[in-house]
């Protein structure tokens, strides 16, 4: 258990150290498909990822699928990709 938590620390600092990630705190798009009874257009929480560069790759793989029209990817040590249903 020491070990898994030491490494994950590991992680994240090569990540913030090699500046893979933003420094910024993620901002939530809104309105969230979650909190609005699922009226549309809304954003939906779809996953995390160690890099921009992961994320902006799902987020095309998603929109180019149709069932999404647009993706945002932000957050800070981790990436939080949003997905908007048209």
């Amino acid at each position: 258990m020491k070990l898994t938590r030491t490494l994950a620390v590991a992680a994240m600092t090569v990540v913030a150290t090699l500046g893979l990630a933003s420094p910024a705190a993620a901002v939530e798009p809104t309105p969230q498909c979650e909190s609005n009874g699922g009226a549309r257009p809304c954003w939906e929480y779809y996953s995390w990822y160690w890099t921009y560069a992961a994320c902006h790759e799902e987020g095309r793989k998603q929109v180019d699928n149709r069932r999404y029209d647009d993706y945002q990817c932000d957050g800070g040590a981790t990436v939080y990709l949003w997905l908007r249903r048209p």
